[in-house]
Order: structure tokens, then sequence, then C-alpha cells
């Protein structure tokens, strides 16, 4: 009998080992690593839950491991990010899709290269002593909002729901910063913006302020933008950026308390604000057709808007970078070309 007990643990003990040698060889091939030369990349990001993905790249030690010597320089708005893109002074930026889908007409280079989150984190907040208690009190009122964003847009729609022109507000273009102020003070009666900006302007408030969800659970998608010229420079890095990114995606699957906490430190808001938005937000590195969708209808709002040239929509096809994110994993991309 103790001989069969022996053997018998001999026999689980074996097989421990070989389980454990296999899944050494499982990890190694999940997060594998770059021996080369680094990629200089300057990426400007905006300070908020919606970038997470890449700030966990960094965190984690993707970004390094995949050969990518990154600074990740912080803007207030995704329109702040892909005008420095514009401009030369970062090489890929992170931004909205109805950010991308106003610049492209002026910037043709700008190629989409993934979405990274889609999210549903856009409110409108109001001054309960301007009279305004539901969303058709704004007709008449000067409302905050950063233009060429989705604050812009999901404003435009929801005037259009609620039956009034946009000339029945008055927009007033303010950055996320000086909007937080102007509310406070009193100059605007409302703002339009996304978490967690539009959070603090709540807070600011207190009981004086009211607001409501610009979106009606339809989601925007962060995108990370960057110009042809630098993705045809770059393309085995562009390869590598992906990787990094999908193991920073699954990591904040597998462990989202840790990503809340250092999300938290990161645009300096508490735990309990992440606990809370969490869920509005789907941390997904892909390229799905539900983005092709949004960015035609967002150009159609946009040619559709006073001074608009009429210009032909354009074939987002033309201007998303497929291959990157194709070669490293095909099953997130679904959209058709």
């Amino acid at each position: 009998m103790t001989h069969t007990l022996q053997g018998v643990i001999r026999s689980l003990l074996f097989f421990i080992t070989i389980a454990a040698l296999f899944c050494q060889g499982c990890t190694k091939r999940e997060t594998p690593s770059y021996s080369g030369p680094p990629t200089k990349m300057v990426i400007g990001i905006y300070r908020g839950e919606l970038t997470t993905v890449l700030y966990m790249a960094e965190q984690l030690g993707y970004l390094k491991q995949m050969g990518i010597d990154a600074e990740l320089r912080d803007f207030e708005s995704g329109a702040a990010a892909v005008a420095a893109l514009n401009d030369g002074r970062v090489d890929l930026a992170t931004g909205a899709d109805f950010v991308f889908a106003a610049n492209i007409g002026k910037h043709p280079d700008l190629r989409m290269v993934a979405a990274i989150n889609s999210a549903n984190s856009i409110y409108l907040v109001a001054r309960r002593d301007r009279g305004i208690l539901k969303p058709a009190d704004l007709k008449g009122k000067r409302v905050a909002v950063t233009l060429t964003t989705p604050g812009e847009y999901f404003l435009g729609k929801q005037l259009s729901y609620l039956r009034l022109k946009q000339d029945d507000v008055t927009m007033v273009n303010m950055t996320p910063t000086t909007a937080e102020k102007e509310m406070a003070a009193g100059s605007v009666d409302a703002a339009i913006f996304w978490n967690p900006v539009a959070r603090r302007i709540r807070e600011s408030l207190g009981a004086n302020g009211v607001s409501w969800s610009a979106q009606s659970e339809s989601p925007f998608h962060m995108l990370l933008i960057s110009r042809d010229s630098f993705i045809k420079k770059e393309a085995p890095a562009m390869l590598r950026l992906m990787k990094a990114l999908i193991m920073a995606e699954k990591a904040i699957e597998a462990d989202p308390a840790a990503a809340k906490r250092h999300i938290a430190r990161r645009i300096g808001m508490p735990e309990s604000y992440l606990a809370e938005v969490w869920g509005d937000n789907r941390f997904r590195t892909s390229l799905d057709r539900s983005l092709i969708l949004a960015l035609e209808e967002q150009s159609r709002w946009i040619a559709r808007s006073p001074g608009a040239d009429n210009r032909r929509l354009p074939n987002y096809l033309d201007y998303i970078h497929f291959g990157a994110l194709e070669s490293v994993d095909p099953g997130s991309v679904t959209i058709i070309h």
C-alpha cells in the first residue's frame, strides 16, 4: 500500500513538473521580447482613463520589452494631441473618432492605426441657477465645448433630438481647463465634456450642478493616430507597438484592480472614481466595423454643419493602416477591406 501511494505521488509530481514547464513555454510565447535597437516614439496622449491601454503598456514595461522607447506626452484633449501630431511635435497621438473625422480633410496624411477604447463618458453639465433642469432648457444658453472633439458632435446630436438648431445655443470654444474655471465662475451656463473633466465640473458646482449623459449609449472610439510617412518609416516598430498594446489589454482584463490603482495615480483621480466609470469603457485594441459606421455618420454631420464645405465624404478605408494590427492579431480586425 505504501509503495503504491509513493508511486502515485511520484507520478503526480512528474506531471506537475511537465505542466509547469509547459506553462513556462506558454508564457514565453504570450510575452515575446525584442532584442534589437529601440525605436524612439513621442506619443501625444489624452490624460484620462480613456487611454488606459497605453498607460498600462508603459507601466507594465511592455513598450520597453518590445523595443519602443516611448515618451508619453500628456494633453488635455485628443484634439490638442492631434494638433501636435499635425505640427510634427509628436509621432503618434490619441484622439476620438470625431477628432479624426474633423481633421482628415485638411490633413490627408493622417492614418488610424487602431482603436484602443470605445467609451460612453461624455456628459452635459449645467448650472441649476441658470434655470437648466433638463436638456431642453439649454435653449438660449452659453455652452462650453472644445470644438473638433466628440463634445461638439454629441451636443449637435442632442440639440437635433430636442428639435433645436445649433444656433439656439451659443457654443463657446474652450479648453477643458478653461471650461472648468469658467463653469465655476458662472461665465457659461453649461458644458459638454468627457470624464474626468465632466466629473470635476459637476463636483465643483455641488448642489448647483445637474448633468446627463450626452451619448444615448452611442460609444465613441479612442484612436491611435499617426502619419502615413511615419508608419512607413517605422513599419517594424508599429508591429511591436501593437504587440505591446495587446499585452497590456490582456493584463488589464486579468487584473483590473491593479489597472485602476495605477490609472487613478496617473490621472490624479481617486480610485473610487475609477471604480464608478470603469464599466463605461471597453479597453480593446481593434479595428472593427462599428468604427467605420461611426466615422461615416460623423462625416455626414460635419458636412451638414453651418459653414462646412460640401466636400465628398472620405472613404475611410483609405485612411486606416491595417497592416500592423492585422499582422499581430488578425481576429481584432473585422473591417472588410
